[in-house]
């Protein structure tokens, strides 16, 4: 003890620093991974079905010169895959909240992408000038290209 000339018993904590020290090491590990599991892992399946409705998109987007009315199963259909795509996306969990918003903003048939625009081409029931058409696919190829960039960054599963 201080002051009195002893010199500590260290060795005989020894067992019980040793313990405490590994719960601390396990403790910090696990709020390391916690920490660092701020997004979702990288899928594969997420970054397909990103460019897939991409592409379609874009081929529907190219036949909007047309009334909706001659098209109106691929309307129906490439609505049907995106929101598919978003429950897809809502069952990645709690991490994966950024690109569902992305895909709900895309989506969304009253805002200002993909959604709205196929909401108000429907209810217009005319076809839509090409130049219009290349501002519109402008805003929805910049869209996916973030939902797609966003899917790329993402980190591989097991690796931090």
């Amino acid at each position: 003890m201080p002051g009195t000339g002893e010199i500590p018993d260290m060795l005989s904590h020894a067992p019980l620093l040793k313990v405490h020290f590994n719960k601390l090491v396990i403790v910090l590990g696990v709020l390391c991974v916690v920490g660092c599991a701020t997004v979702a892992s990288k899928d594969p399946i997420s970054l397909q079905n990103a460019i897939d409705l991409k592409v379609e998109s874009l081929s529907l987007l190219d036949k909007a010169i047309d009334p909706p009315d001659a098209h109106t199963k691929e309307i129906h259909d490439l609505r049907l895959k995106l929101l598919k795509v978003l429950e897809y996306e809502k069952t990645r969990g709690e991490l994966n909240a950024v690109s569902i918003q992305q895909w709900e903003i895309l989506i969304d048939p009253n805002g200002y992408l993909l959604g709205g625009f196929l909401t108000k081409w429907e209810i217009d029931g005319i076809g839509r000038n090409p130049a219009f058409l290349n501002g519109v696919k402008k805003s929805i190829i910049q869209a996916f290209d973030q939902i797609i960039k966003v899917e790329s960054a993402k980190p591989q599963r097991g690796v931090l």
